[in-house]
């Protein structure tokens, strides 16, 4: 799925109504309750396809050395005050970003910025520079007492998953991780090598000398493209693109990114998951309609279910050992076949070659017959001697049967 593909078509020729300045945005700008405003240097030639697609959409990057996110800038590089310097000026920004050695590089050059869509947008992410670090953290600033605060009791197992590059990335003097991004590519080997870290953390913020202060976001689906500029971030113009952000990533959030679970392959974008920490063998990347089919075997056979997204709480992928029942639409009863989608609350299942269906009614989901006769609650343990009752009635069922 090309994310938001269905009204980039037209984008380089979007109604410029309304400009809003960059000193509009930044004075709106709260780093503790929000709202945060981020910046993502593209080209035009990434637009084609979707606006999420030139290095933010999590299939693109996964690769990155800083790890997988949507990376973005606190600031457009023109805004090099204070710590946030930049040796770059907007005519080379543009040609790295433009295209190299194009002398029409600076009409090429595209900033998107997005609003981040999180409570408190900076919370439980791993900052490397001192005076943003004491605005989040207080006294607890430095990178240990950040890892204590974000992980907490967990950081033990993160210890124990990846002691070395824990012990290295505390023990790195923070001027130098501040300045050679040592600490950020130090963050995302942990991250790759303890899960649990990977779960909590939810990204990071480092310095770059090219575009200044960059902070990499995991979770992509709360970064809401809202504007565009074509004079590297001096002015936006609104982006349309509401509908379709309602649509494709509000309510079809990445899964796996809630589950604390690896990404799907960026190569083969394939559903089967190899997570060991999962119990399914098959789990899609997004949510759709607010749900999403799974698989898993149960006694050499291959089962099915879904999972509702509504039941994946914020810190469900914080957990050691998650209780994936909780969030299944069937937690008693898996199925031989289903529909690949339940939407508008229904669905087609199949339990030894009879069809039935799932239906939603409030907060709960019923099975039915084909002749649209209720069998059970679904998350009711009842529902297994129900529909064995119906699949292989007694004797006596059968004798007091009348037509």
């Amino acid at each position: 799925m090309s994310l938001f593909g269905e009204i980039v078509e037209n984008i380089l020729n979007e109604n410029k109504r309304g400009p809003i300045s960059y000193e509009t945005l930044k004075k709106e700008t709260n780093i503790i309750n929000g709202p945060l405003y981020l910046y993502h240097m593209t080209g035009k030639a990434n637009l084609e396809g979707g606006i999420l697609k030139g290095g933010m959409e999590r299939y693109y990057d996964k690769d990155q050395a800083h790890g997988p996110g949507v990376y973005t800038c606190l600031r457009p590089g023109h805004d090099s005050g204070g710590q946030n310097f930049s040796y770059l000026s907007d005519s080379e920004r543009a040609g790295i970003y433009g295209g190299k050695g194009k002398s029409d590089s600076m009409s090429r050059a595209i900033m998107i910025v997005c609003r981040l869509n999180k409570k408190h947008p900076l919370e439980n992410v791993l900052i490397f520079d001192e005076p943003l670090a004491r605005k989040i953290y207080g006294h607890k600033w430095r990178i240990k007492d950040q890892l204590d605060v974000i992980c907490g009791d967990l950081i033990e197992n993160v210890k124990q998953e990846a002691p070395g590059d824990y012990y290295r990335l505390i023990n790195l003097e923070y001027e130098r991780a501040f300045r050679q991004n040592t600490g950020s590519r130090l963050y995302a080997h942990l991250c790759s090598n303890s899960k649990t870290a990977s779960r909590c953390i939810d990204g990071d913020i480092f310095h770059s000398y090219t575009d200044g202060f960059v902070y990499i976001v995991k979770d992509y689906t709360a970064v809401e493209p809202i504007g565009i500029s074509y004079d590297l971030g001096h002015t936006f113009f609104p982006l349309k693109v509401e509908d379709t952000f309602e649509r494709f990533v509000k309510s079809n959030k990445d899964l796996r990114f809630m589950l604390g679970l690896n990404s799907m392959n960026r190569t083969y974008k394939t559903n089967i998951i190899t997570d060991r920490r999962s119990p399914f063998n098959y789990l899609p990347q997004f949510l759709i309609d607010g749900h999403a089919k799974c698989g898993k075997i149960i006694n050499g056979e291959q089962k099915w279910n879904y999972i509702d997204g509504s039941k994946v709480t914020d810190d469900f992928r914080r957990h050691t050992n998650p209780n994936y029942n909780s969030i299944l639409v069937s937690p008693y009863l898996w199925f031989d076949k289903c529909s690949d989608t339940l939407e508008g609350g229904q669905a087609v299942v199949s339990i030894e070659n009879e069809r039935f269906f799932i239906k939603k009614q409030g907060d709960n989901y019923s099975l039915y017959n084909n002749y649209g006769e209720m069998i059970g609650a679904l998350n009711s343990p009842e529902i297994i001697e129900n529909l064995n009752n119906y699949l292989h009635p007694k004797e006596e069922d059968l004798e007091n049967f009348t037509f």
